[in-house]
């Protein structure tokens, strides 16, 4: 007798009626350089299997799974949602709009069929297996038998089963780190209805990083203090506030000494977490995953094409996000374990069009790399100077780059300056 969560889904009038079965699409989406897998419609038997053939395909490269499911088997979600576990994928869900419905505007991924843009019930039980959780609209309720196999036993034997489900249940949110008192909610919602977890309890429980994942990350990569990142976060909301008053020199100079200890976090937080997730991939399928392969040393000679280009064309087609400062707006591209952080920066002269590049390398990178990266640069550019022994220089009709090591208090990088000439 297979368990089912209901697919419900709230209409207008606020009736909840079911939605006509039918079987969860796979499919993969891009976000730049990254990979994702897209779970859309009700669950059904079987689909644990198409879930572990689709991540085995991609061979370790998928990161992100988003669910966009009303419900359905239940069985097959926890085995989805342990997988997701085992293989550190982590896990994204619809946002919530400002009337409190489920929105899925995001330009990564977004459901086929807009009745599907929900995570309810099976759905929920699929996103909490996540090691990362985005998005904020998660419907619950308790998972139940199919009414025909359900209804033909007796009242005693009906009890038997119903409490045997209700504590797998418990189980499996337990085993996912859900608290006591959200399962009780889970539980205690029947399956013809739904109970819509408030901003304030996703946010709290299921947003960002597990708490054991978050703080091994911070260990071994944030060099900010918690009065740091609280600070940092002050200047960004008065820079972005235009009555936040008046942003003074020694502020400047605080905000960009903070903001470049977030960028080292950042630039050891992504590679860190790829490695690691790869590591579980080559765990769990026992085999080596195509994704360790060579650094892409070419997408640092590439970067130097966008010079010139407008920012509005680089969000779009690349996958930067913008960020605004005091006296430069800039655009980031975040790393990944084969590719480096990128940084585009205007200038006052030329507002929103990309004047400077900065590229990172992951923290302490290994001499084979530099020499890599070396040997990359000079085939594409020429033999570079060092005027000072400390930096390279490479001239250009159109741009000059220079390559320097960039220390910290704990960590040393190869930072790529580009520049028009």
């Amino acid at each position: 007798m297979k368990a089912k969560f209901a697919s419900v889904i709230a209409i207008a009038t606020l009736a909840i009626l079911p939605t006509i079965a039918s079987s969860a699409e796979f499919r993969q989406v891009t976000s730049g350089t990254d990979r994702q897998l897209v779970i859309e419609g009700d669950i059904e038997s079987g689909d644990f299997q198409k879930f572990l053939d689709a991540i085995k395909e991609k061979q370790g490269q998928i990161s992100t799974v988003w669910v966009f499911s009303p419900g359905g088997d239940f069985e097959e979600a926890m085995k989805i949602g342990r997988a997701m576990r085992a293989l550190e994928l982590a896990s994204m869900v619809p946002t919530r709009n400002p009337f409190g419905k489920p929105q899925c505007d995001s330009e990564v991924a977004r459901p086929s069929d807009p009745a599907n843009c929900i995570a309810a019930s099976a759905g929920f039980m699929i996103h909490i297996g996540g090691v990362w959780r985005g998005g904020s609209h998660i419907i619950v309720h308790r998972p139940y038998f199919e009414p025909k196999n359900f209804r033909q036993l007796s009242e005693a034997q009906a009890q038997i089963k119903f409490v045997a489900l209700q504590a797998e249940a418990r189980s499996y949110m337990s085993e996912m780190g859900v608290p006591e008192q959200i399962q009780e909610r889970v539980v205690a919602t029947p399956s013809d209805g739904q109970f819509v977890l408030d901003e304030a309890t996703v946010k709290t429980y299921f947003s960002g990083d597990l708490p054991a994942r978050h703080e091994w990350l911070v260990a071994r990569c944030s060099g900010m203090s918690d009065s740091d990142r609280m600070k940092l976060d002050q200047l960004r909301n008065r820079l972005s506030n235009e009555f936040g008053g008046v942003f003074t020199s020694r502020d400047e100079a605080e905000f960009k000494r903070l903001d470049q200890l977030d960028l080292q976090e950042a630039s050891c937080r992504i590679p860190l977490t790829e490695s690691s997730r790869i590591a579980a991939f080559e765990k769990y399928f026992q085999l080596k995953a195509n994704e360790r392969v060579e650094q892409q040393f070419g997408a640092w000679v590439s970067a130097a094409n966008d010079l010139g280009l407008e920012f509005a064309d680089m969000i779009e087609k690349n996958g930067f996000v913008e960020k605004s400062f005091p006296d430069a707006n800039r655009l980031e591209r975040a790393a990944t374990a084969h590719s480096p952080m990128v940084m585009e920066f205007d200038a006052p002269q030329a507002v929103g069009v990309v004047s400077k590049i900065s590229v990172f390398s992951p923290p302490s990178p290994s001499k084979l790399y530099e020499n890599q990266l070396l040997d990359t640069l000079n085939k594409s550019w020429g033999a570079s100077k060092s005027p000072d022994g400390l930096q390279m220089v490479w001239k250009r009709e159109a741009f000059v780059a220079t390559l320097s090591h960039q220390r910290s208090s704990e960590d040393e990088s190869l930072v790529l300056q580009i520049e028009k000439n």
